[in-house]
């Protein structure tokens, strides 16, 4: 419910909160009425051997945010290499699984989920140079599989990470401190919340779901001091989590505030009027410059205001340029998006 607010919505609304209840709570029984409710990774109790680890906990947040910052870049970049490399379409997905398998040959743990993977790096069951392979081998594993076009998304990596980070991390400060350094499976809880939620973009959510997977709340202070300083620092260098960033290769800026999506959404058709009585219906070819389509946003048709200078433009049909289907004012055009950016912030405080 956290995750959906925070992420999806971008907002904690009053008025959303019922119907995200209700969903989070049918799906949560149905679930556990056939699996059983069990947490996703069953791990011993741990807990913070001394506060003079606080030092350390800082210095994971900002390791966890260098892993979060390379993995998305990682991706970002494999993506639009797929997008711009001319290639069949039917030859990707071969050739993405064909890169996998090599990686796979040498590192198994690189397929599937990985939750297992996982859960034995929360136990302190995996050595530290297999940590700190796997989390090259999973970053690449993961960027080909979706610059392939696999199905499969960025939680369940950066859980995955996010282990492997804390846990190898855990191994180098119990070295460096053997007397008052923690379990490296502790460590890899703190990785886990850190890179995924400097991932995702959802510090909130993120440390409540890490509770949630281990079943444990001991960690609590540790956790939310890790999961700050990497959420601070990925979104210092990015500028936006990866989700954000998938939308803006789609045209979708949601950082820049709600006056862009609201610009992009609404159309010339949407706030134009039809030709009165009287008024022309055809556009002579030497003003058609001067003319918007009916299709284009909001913010084409304010730029063009602007830019001619005009109170009043006539629209024409996208398909055929000669014909006026309406005209658009600039004042009513702004009454549009005014209108629009209240019922967006009305939304938000409900």
């Amino acid at each position: 419910m956290l995750f959906a607010q925070e992420v999806i919505l971008n907002h904690f609304s009053i008025r959303s909160f019922v119907p995200l209840v209700l969903s989070s709570v049918v799906a949560t029984i149905l679930s556990q009425a056939w699996f059983g409710n069990v947490a996703a990774f069953v791990v011993p109790s741990y807990s913070i051997a001394s506060y003079l680890e606080v030092p350390a906990f800082v210095l994971l947040g900002i390791v966890a945010a260098a892993v979060a910052v390379i993995f998305q870049l990682t991706v970002l970049s494999t993506d639009w290499v797929a997008r711009n490399i001319n290639m069949p379409l039917v030859a990707r997905p071969a050739v993405g699984g064909l890169l996998i398998g090599v990686i796979a040959i040498w590192f198994p743990e690189v397929l599937g989920v990985g939750y297992d993977t996982t859960d034995a790096a929360l136990k302190d069951q995996l050595p530290i140079l297999l940590m700190v392979t796997l989390i090259f081998a999973k970053t690449g594993a993961t960027a080909i599989a979706l610059g392939s076009r696999f199905g499969g998304g960025v939680f369940s990596p950066a859980l995955y990470l996010g282990a492997m980070t804390g846990g190898a991390f855990g191994l180098i400060a119990a070295s460096v401190f053997p007397e008052i350094g923690s379990s490296e499976g502790l460590y890899a809880i703190l990785g886990m919340g850190a890179v995924t939620a400097a991932v995702l973009g959802a510090p909130i959510s993120t440390t409540v779901m890490v509770f949630e997977l281990t079943g444990g709340f001991a960690l609590s202070l540790a956790l939310m001091l890790t999961v700050a300083i990497a959420n601070g620092i990925s979104q210092a260098i990015l500028g936006r989590s990866f989700f954000q960033a998938q939308l803006e290769s789609r045209g979708i800026v949601l950082h820049e505030g709600p006056h862009r999506t609201v610009m992009k959404d609404i159309r010339v058709a949407d706030f134009m009027r039809p030709p009165a009585e009287g008024d022309p219906v055809v556009l002579p070819e030497g003003e058609r410059e001067r003319a918007l389509q009916s299709d284009e946003t909001l913010e084409t048709a304010l730029r063009a205001f602007d830019t001619l200078g005009a109170d009043r433009m006539p629209v024409v049909d996208p398909k055929d340029r000669s014909r006026i289907v309406g005209w658009a004012s600039q004042a009513r055009a702004l009454s549009w998006f005014n209108k629009a950016l209240i019922d967006a912030s009305v939304e938000e405080h409900r």
